[in-house]
């Protein structure tokens, strides 16, 4: 097994530590620790473009959301054909709240609401 080390110095220390796997020269690691993403560099402009684009990009995507409406209904309803059997029972199971009464698990997050719930919180 060929062993090798990958070399990293401190420069608080101007010590050498040595761990395996690969070696790494001090040239390289410099170039490394230079290194900064586009993102970093270029943040502000592409902020600004952000902003500059964004009325665009929100009427693009109501116009889009326009066209397509008829075809995302389709889909919806395709969806719920293919899986209302696992959807109407994922509804129906009951489930014990926290609180301690029997929920159906589609109804959970209504329940969680009620005064029933919080009193029954309250009271534990």
């Amino acid at each position: 097994m060929k062993s090798s080390y990958i070399l990293i110095l401190d420069d608080n220390e101007n010590k050498n530590t040595f761990c395996e796997n690969c070696v790494v020269s001090q040239k390289e690691q410099e170039e490394e620790s230079k290194k900064l993403t586009y993102y970093q560099i270029h943040k502000e402009e592409i902020k600004e473009k952000y902003k500059k684009n964004a009325v665009k990009r929100r009427t693009y995507q109501i116009e889009y959301n326009q066209a397509n409406h008829d075809k995302y209904l389709d889909y919806q309803k395709k969806y719920y054909d293919e899986k209302k059997e696992n959807i109407l029972r994922f509804k129906r199971e009951k489930i014990m709240c926290e609180c301690g009464k029997m929920v159906s698990q589609g109804h959970i997050n209504l329940h969680k609401k009620t005064n029933i719930h919080l009193k029954r919180l309250a009271s534990n």
